[in-house]
């Protein structure tokens, strides 16, 4: 067994979480290392001071510092945080508002009902067909005409575009997917990728139809080969909203990882020492995880045209999965005695996409 194959069954057996180390209480908004030109104002906002050069310089080993989630009023502030310093699920729950206002979800006009791919109906190109149209227009009204449409009957010729295989990652992400589709939980956005979703899965079956069904009846999780990543990747497909480091620069040291989940990856959040927050995501899930508060090596990510489910490699051991079954899994990992570091998310109810990306830890091991 090659040295990836080792990583990758680590990653998937060990299902353990991260000890935690609990920040303390939230301070006040800490100065710019960099700006900092004294040895005792350094150190008091959390700084590391360097002798030899003089100057201070960004502890990567320092404690998140919490800062209230935006329009919490800041004498309220004792209410959003536990005994022990933790923010607890009020929270959370400003965050996860805040991440899902103004979303628009869509109401679809019909409910789908699911048809296992290799129950859908196969099809060949029209002999007349000259040109062929995207797979999601693949009818011609009639011979010779120039325009494509959804519209089939009459005289539609199907003149459908080669599409790719679809696989079993893909089956289990629609089949995933479909219910919150039917249930009116999608944005305006995230439906219509939907839609894309199921149009393409419709035109792989109708040319690449599935001729031995590799489930048995419903798509479950299944064990799969998986690509692997380094240092730096973005997984899923973009959306509306977006969140990343800001300023740039602002997301040095380890961030501490929170996420809200249930059959989907519902909300992420990620706090960095400075109290940089880059957090996003829907209003489902069950309850909030504080998943990682050390060094975070690696990442299993679940993903197609969403970010269906994220598992968490440490140093030592891993967390559990997080999300839903469906997707097709990467492994990502940074180099030697790198860490997570800047991270971008787009989302609509739910994760559509994540960036994420490793950063050496200089001399210190992670």
């Amino acid at each position: 067994m090659g040295l990836v194959n080792l990583v990758v069954a680590a990653a998937l057996l060990i299902t353990v979480g991260f000890s935690h180390n609990h920040p303390g209480k939230p301070e006040k908004g800490r100065k710019s290392c960099a700006s900092i030109k004294t040895q005792k104002p350094c150190k008091r906002n959390g700084c590391r001071w360097k002798a030899q050069q003089n100057k201070c310089m960004f502890d990567s080993k320092a404690k998140p510092v919490y800062k209230l989630p935006s329009g919490v009023d800041e004498k309220d502030k004792d209410q959003y945080f536990g005994e022990d310093g933790k923010p607890n699920q009020k929270y959370y729950n400003a965050l996860k508002a805040n991440a899902a206002k103004d979303l628009v979800l869509y109401t679809p006009k019909a409910k789908q009902e699911y048809v296992p791919v290799w129950e859908l109906p196969t099809r060949q190109n029209h002999k007349d067909c000259s040109e062929t149209c995207n797979y999601k227009t693949p009818f011609r009204a009639s011979k010779g005409a120039k325009m494509c449409t959804d519209a089939d009957g009459g005289d539609a010729m199907y003149c459908a575009e080669d599409v790719d295989q679809w696989h079993v990652h893909d089956e289990t992400e629609y089949y995933s997917y479909l219910p919150a589709y039917n249930d009116g939980l999608m944005t305006v956005t995230e439906a219509k990728k939907f839609e894309g979703l199921r149009a393409r899965r419709e035109a792989s079956a109708a040319r690449n139809p599935w001729t031995n069904v590799p489930l048995p009846q419903e798509p479950k999780d299944v064990r799969r080969m998986m690509a692997v990543a380094w240092t730096q990747g973005c997984f899923g497909n973009p959306t509306e909203k977006q969140a990343s480091c800001s300023p740039v620069g602002s997301c040095n040291g380890n961030p501490s990882v929170s996420l809200h989940s249930g059959d989907y990856l519902d909300q992420i959040s990620f706090t960095y020492p400075s109290g940089t927050i880059v957090s996003g995501g829907g209003g489902g899930g069950q309850g909030w995880n504080e998943v990682a508060t050390t060094c975070v090596v690696g990442a299993v990510i679940y993903h197609g045209a969403w970010v269906n489910s994220i598992q968490f490699i440490g140093p030592y051991i891993s967390t559990t999965r997080y999300g839903g079954t469906g997707g097709g899994p990467t492994l990502m990992m940074g180099g030697d005695n790198m860490c997570l570091g800047p991270v971008s998310l787009s989302w609509g109810s739910y994760i559509n996409q994540i960036c994420l990306t490793f950063v050496a830890q200089g001399k210190k091991k992670c």
